[in-house]
């Protein structure tokens, strides 16, 4: 008869064995994981009308803080991180819409429409202002 002793010791060896078969790659795990702060980051790009503002013209983060009324806080950290994500590009100061998102017609046009945004918003944030960290307090 097998004691708890055993079977933890045969479980641990077991563990070793894929640990030493197998490389482990928990980056999956992670990207679901965090997931979260890519979609808060583009929720908030659009509930701003970020990228409305963009497919107009290009511009510069003092512009972008004026037209959607962001502070200086978070601001750079919020382009910078739409930057990476492959949103936006930066050519010089001015901030645009990246190639591949202005040939979506979604994200190219005047007036963009987000009702599956919207709704996704609305689920992800509840009782606060979605852009809480970002408003200018004038």
């Amino acid at each position: 008869m097998k004691t708890l002793k055993d079977t933890k010791v045969e479980e641990v060896q077991k563990v070793q064995e894929v640990q030493e078969g197998q490389k482990l790659d928990p980056s999956h795990i992670m990207q679901v994981g965090l997931g979260f702060w890519a979609s808060k980051t583009l929720l908030t790009a659009v509930k701003l009308e970020l990228f409305t503002k963009l497919a107009l013209r290009p511009l510069t983060a003092k512009e972008i803080k004026y037209e959607i009324c962001l502070n200086d806080r978070g601001l750079f950290d919020f382009l910078d991180t739409l930057v990476a994500l492959g949103f936006l590009q930066r050519s010089g100061i001015k901030n645009t819409l990246s190639i591949p998102i202005r040939k979506i017609p979604l994200f190219s046009s005047i007036r963009i429409n987000y009702p599956m945004l919207e709704v996704s918003w609305k689920w992800l944030i509840t009782d606060y202002t979605p852009s809480g960290v970002f408003l200018r307090k004038d």
